[in-house]
């Protein structure tokens, strides 16, 4: 794996991302996991700009993508659980959160959390 090219396509991504060229970004978050789709950064980066623009099933499909390329990855499994519990999914997030500690056992805090529950807006 050529680790220059994968940073300047990340990089490319990112810097859509900020001038609000989506379109643009999610070209280049595809094309970059196209070549490295072991790059979980770049699956839960891809994911927070989706829900930063509001697409929860976008972020939600991405994550999903991103745990099927890479189940023993800890940090999807907990994005996605985490993911899950905001949306009020709690029981399959905290699959998807002991998921992440069977992998890593280091990761026991994580079943401590509280299901969040997220405040309607009035």
């Amino acid at each position: 794996m050529d680790y220059s090219c994968y940073k300047v396509m990340f990089e490319r991504a990112l810097v859509l991302s900020r001038r609000n060229d989506y379109d643009g970004a999610r070209r280049s978050y595809e094309r970059c996991l196209m070549m490295y789709p072991r790059k979980t950064k770049v699956w839960i980066s891809y994911a927070q700009m989706e829900k930063r623009r509001g697409s929860m099933p976008r972020c939600r499909a991405i994550l999903h993508r991103g745990v099927r390329e890479n189940p023993k990855s800890t940090s999807l499994c907990i994005a996605l659980g985490l993911h899950e519990m905001i949306r009020e999914n709690h029981d399959l997030g905290m699959e998807y959160l002991r998921e992440s500690v069977e992998i890593d056992p280091r990761n026991y805090r994580v079943l401590r959390w509280k299901n969040h529950v997220p405040q309607k807006h009035t």
